[in-house]
């Protein structure tokens, strides 16, 4: 179908697939957590499996969504893909920095068993102004994973969007130009 690409049309079909995502990606963090915790026989090959079936499957599915849009949009460039790709990944990284922030924070028991085995480790070489920094960070924790998280997560879906937009559609250097008057036989 003929339609024009426009700010409203790619926000518009960026909205599903960044929910999509950052529940893919949320479902990962708490199933992650969770095994991590339990601790129980094979559970860093379930860990493993878990990081490479979310990783293939975010990639396959931003591809589909790519795809979907190159379909929707017969004059879809590959340009209008990158943005498509970058507008997913901008929504799914506040989705998903949003709910890990709002994890960590109900769950300080999660940040407090990791803080407290990295300074036991740390503790003879650390002294007591370099304690109390760590205590005070320990307070904005959470606010850091969000930025970090959706600094992350919004970077790796524009460079991915990047790689798979030219893959989906090339880019003609001739495209969009006239007859320059040579004729061809």
């Amino acid at each position: 179908m003929a339609q024009d690409i426009n700010f409203k049309a790619l926000w518009t079909a960026a909205a599903i697939p960044g929910v999509v995502l950052a529940a893919i990606s949320t479902a990962y963090l708490l199933a992650n957590t969770y095994i991590t915790m339990a601790a129980f026989p094979g559970s860093s090959a379930l860990v493993f499996i878990l990081d490479l079936a979310k990783i293939v499957g975010c990639i396959w599915l931003m591809r589909l969504y790519m795809i979907r849009f190159s379909k929707d949009f017969d004059t879809a460039s590959a340009s209008d893909l990158r943005h498509l790709g970058t507008l997913i990944a901008v929504l799914s990284a506040l989705i998903f920095a949003t709910a890990s922030m709002a994890f960590y924070k109900y769950n300080p028991e999660i940040i407090g068993e990791a803080m407290d085995t990295a300074l036991g480790m740390y503790q003879d070489k650390l002294d007591s102004n370099s304690m109390n920094a760590l205590d005070k960070m320990m307070e904005n924790l959470p606010q850091l994973i969000f930025f970090s998280q959706f600094i992350y997560c919004t970077f790796y879906g524009w460079v991915l969007s990047a790689i798979l937009a030219g893959r989906i559609i090339p880019n003609n250097p001739f495209a969009g130009r006239k007859d320059d008057g040579v004729d061809e036989q």
